[in-house]
């Protein structure tokens, strides 16, 4: 590139464009001309040059990169241990269990892989029946409360009772006592109109 520079400079300014038809014979002159006027063009014959404008393709490659790199890092160790667990270990065979042991829910898999994931990833058939248990029993203690909330406020309507647990602090029963007997007073002092 640096030679091509220098030979551009070196081209014969327009007054010379006599000498330079002059030597056209010449094949070393030929062949500099050549040098100089291919750094000249800079493009083809079409057209003038012009430069697409395209979207930037970073990102996608860097996502393609970092795909690729994070996918064989977790691909060739995984692969190479599960090639390890049934070439040299191998699936498991049926025996005999002997008086007073009880197998642990892993011991029933085939495959030593399908037996590590049950023994340190799922959990065991009790351990869900349980839970589901605890669940079973959230909400039928959720349903009685419920219950005893619909009782109470059917009582409390029925009855008239004044509304204690669930308004301010500063209403308090006693002054609601007081305004009931303060009321039934005056209904039997001045009778139903």
């Amino acid at each position: 590139m640096t030679v091509l520079s220098l030979l551009r400079a070196a081209r014969p300014a327009a007054p010379l464009t006599k000498a330079v038809v002059q030597h056209d014979k010449d094949p070393t002159f030929q062949f500099l001309r050549k040098l100089t006027t291919s750094a000249v063009k800079c493009s083809g014959a079409e057209g003038p040059f012009s430069l697409k404008i395209v979207p930037s393709r970073f990102m996608w490659h860097k996502y393609k990169d970092q795909f690729h790199f994070y996918f064989f890092l977790g691909v060739i160790p995984l692969s190479a241990l599960v090639f390890y667990a049934n070439v040299f270990i191998g699936p498991s065979t049926l025996a005999e269990i002997p008086e007073g042991y009880e197998p642990k829910k892993w011991e029933y898999f085939r495959s030593p892989v399908t037996r590590w994931f049950a023994k340190y990833c799922m959990t065991s058939p009790q351990q869900t029946y349980e839970r589901n248990l605890h669940y079973i029993n959230l909400m039928e203690e959720k349903r009685r409360m419920r219950l005893l909330q619909w009782k109470v406020d059917r009582l409390m309507r029925e009855r008239g009772d004044y509304p204690n647990y669930y308004t301010n602090k500063t209403f308090l029963s006693r002054y609601v006592r007081d305004n009931q007997r303060e009321h039934e007073y005056i209904d039997s002092t001045t009778g139903d109109f």
